[in-house]
């Protein structure tokens, strides 16, 4: 039998490797014909992509926080079941938005699908809510998928908090 905390973290690579998948920077021998975007662009607009989260989140505006993912994407927070939509996410956002607080992200990993149109990234999370005594650095994962209209929107939100 596993303990819940094996359980968890077996799921949690499972999921992992599911939505990674069918995200894969390119090898080093990667023909350049098959390649069907510009890598140099496709990275550049994904950090872009992050910087303008993190400055929406800096404006307290959940409305703007929201407009960055799908309307059916998967939130997976510690703990819970996942959730599709927007409820989660909006009261996560909220509650920073309404203490004052701050949530930003870095970006530490960024792997690219081979024809640009999805990515997965990776990185830390901070999150300080000084009127709730919140204080926390964590992991997140975004899974996003390019938009017809060339931006990106996040279409999974997976994070957890660090404890050490």
């Amino acid at each position: 039998m596993f303990s819940k905390s094996t359980l968890r973290r077996t799921l949690l690579m499972g999921a992992l490797g599911l939505m990674a998948a069918g995200c894969s920077a390119p090898s080093s021998n990667s023909n350049a014909a098959t390649q069907t975007h510009d890598v140099s662009d496709t990275k550049a607009s994904l950090n872009a992509f992050n910087d303008r989260f993190n400055e929406i989140s800096a404006q307290h505006n959940v409305d703007g926080l929201i407009s960055l993912y799908t309307p059916e994407a998967l939130w997976i927070a510690p703990g819970e079941r996942p959730t599709t939509g927007e409820e989660e996410p909006r009261k996560t956002f909220g509650f920073v938005a309404n203490n004052k607080g701050f949530l930003s992200h870095t970006v530490d990993h960024l792997h690219i699908s081979d024809d640009g149109t999805q990515a997965v990234m990776i990185g830390e999370a901070v999150i300080k809510v000084e009127a709730a005594g919140v204080d926390a650095t964590g992991t997140y994962l975004f899974v996003l998928k390019r938009q017809g209209d060339n931006t990106w929107k996040i279409v999974t939100d997976m994070f957890h908090q660090h404890t050490k």
